[in-house]
């Protein structure tokens, strides 16, 4: 158990073991806390004062598979990022949990989760690798507030706002520096959250080998800038996606072709396919929903925008990408 600190300065404020010398705090996935290798950090100040400073960095190495509790962290003026979960060097799939905490002035992102592999335990039947962000609030960061990449996060009943660009950044393929590496799978869930920025949440799947399976209820997506509160973008990969429940406020898109029907919007959530000619055939991008009124509906009146919008016109029209498929069976 860490209870009660005040960190200032250090390159990495919390770290696990194999961060020897980094940071001033080192745990060992929970082998050093006790036998259930669980480790509980609570009422933790880490605060930035020079470049290059992450508050906690967790790579678990050693693949032990450790559970990391984070409760009552308050993260301020890093210069590097907040919580970085990154096992892109070999390691196992820890689970971090991070709840009631505040991530301030961030250069960098607030959230990394970044090439978990997830699985499920045979011992609990739960599944282990992943990171959890809950009751919690960033506030400032120059990168997106949270960025998963080639990982399984979820962020429920959190408040993100004045980041760059992006609230919550989703992607298939994980950040390494491993070449043969050309997509990876991501799932990430958004709940109960109020994310303000110019896209809410991004997700992305450009490579071939990209899958991303991504729930997105009952949020409130804040784009005051004329952004898109969802933005869902295929090229060669693949999306299945739940987007219900959410009241997004800003400025419609106004490029493809919308949902017009029922009363009018004032927000949007923009759909982009961009696959080539050879793989027209298939369905990049799936939404749990009926149809595109149906999305609209069930995103209390969200206007539901399609990039590049359907064909019109004789099929011997160069070809364009298919619009996404509406599937309200899938499984996300």
């Amino acid at each position: 158990v860490v209870d009660d600190l005040l960190i200032t300065g250090a390159r990495v404020g919390i770290s696990d073991c194999d961060c020897m010398g980094l940071g001033p705090v080192v745990l060992c996935d929970g082998a050093l806390v006790n036998t259930s290798g669980v480790a509980f950090i609570n009422d933790v100040r880490i605060y930035g004062n020079g470049p290059g400073q992450t508050g906690v960095l967790i790579q678990d190495k050693n693949g032990n598979n450790g559970t990391f509790n984070f409760s009552n962290m308050d993260l301020q003026n890093l210069t590097a990022n907040g919580f970085v979960v990154d096992t892109s060097t070999g390691g196992g799939s820890p689970n971090v949990n991070i709840s009631s905490s505040t991530i301030k002035n961030t250069s960098g992102s607030a959230v990394i989760a970044n090439d978990i592999t997830t699985f499920v335990d045979p011992a609990t039947g739960l599944p282990q690798g992943r990171v959890r962000l809950a009751s919690s609030t960033i506030d400032g960061a120059t990168g997106p507030g949270v960025v998963v990449t080639g990982a399984n996060a979820i962020v429920e009943t959190t408040t993100i706002r004045n980041v760059n660009n992006y609230g919550v950044l989703v992607a298939g393929k994980p950040t390494t520096s491993d070449t043969t590496v050309l997509g990876g799978t991501a799932t990430a869930q958004i709940a109960n959250s109020t994310i303000t920025a110019n896209i809410a949440v991004q997700a992305s799947a450009p490579n071939s080998s990209d899958l991303v399976n991504i729930t997105i209820n009952g949020n409130t997506l804040l784009a005051p800038g004329g952004g898109n509160g969802v933005n869902l973008a295929v090229d060669q990969g693949k999306i299945n996606a739940n987007v219900n429940a959410n009241n997004i406020v800003g400025t419609p898109t106004t490029t493809g072709t919308s949902s017009t029907s029922g009363s009018s919007a004032v927000a949007n959530i923009l759909l982009t396919t961009l696959n080539n000619a050879t793989t027209l055939n298939d369905n990049f991008l799936t939404i749990k929903a009926a149809d595109a009124d149906n999305l609209r509906a069930i995103n209390n009146n969200a206007t539901v925008v399609t990039v590049p919008p359907p064909r019109v016109g004789p099929a011997t029209l160069a070809p364009i990408p298919p619009p996404p498929d509406y599937d309200p069976s899938v499984l996300v």
